[in-house]
């Protein structure tokens, strides 16, 4: 998704030491060269230094931006998905 001087890519994160599933976010600037940045929202292994942004199961993950002015900052990506969660995102 690219949102503003960057592109955003959500995916799922899984393993046998994941502890199940987990949605991720990777940035990149141009859309070939993509980073993993440390966004502290969800402890994993003892620490929120990680780039995960969701632990509970979540098929069908379809984030967006709110881009109404009236949304608050800690409200503005939103998600829809398979499941019925509400629960904000950076």
């Amino acid at each position: 998704m690219k949102d503003g001087d960057r592109y955003r890519l959500y995916y799922r994160g899984s393993g046998p030491s994941s502890g199940g599933e987990h949605t991720c976010c990777a940035e990149s600037k141009d859309g070939v060269t993509w980073n993993r940045p440390s966004y502290g929202i969800v402890k994993f292994n003892g620490s929120r230094d990680n780039n995960i942004i969701w632990t509970h199961i979540a098929h069908n993950f379809m984030p967006f931006r709110d881009t109404n002015p009236e949304a608050p900052k800690e409200e503005r990506y939103k998600a829809l998905t398979g499941w019925l969660y509400r629960y904000g995102f950076s």
